[in-house]
């Protein structure tokens, strides 16, 4: 699968990010993605998140009306 081979550290040293990747955590949150869709799982990233059909789009300055 190439998600899993996926080099994440291309992201250690890249200019245009906000702030430094750790490489690691990145790593085993694309293994964590990879066996979700391998084992048909739910998002286990999500787990203590909002259900997607119950989240709502946050939008700055949306009472500008």
């Amino acid at each position: 699968m190439r998600l899993a081979t996926f080099p994440v550290e291309l992201f250690a040293s890249q200019p245009w990010l906000k702030q430094a990747v750790n490489v690691a955590d990145m790593k085993a949150k694309i293994d964590t993605i990879t066996d979700d869709f391998l084992f048909a799982r739910d998002n286990s990233l999500g787990i203590g998140k909002t259900h997607i059909l119950d989240a709502k789009p946050i939008v700055p300055n949306a009472n500008i009306f």
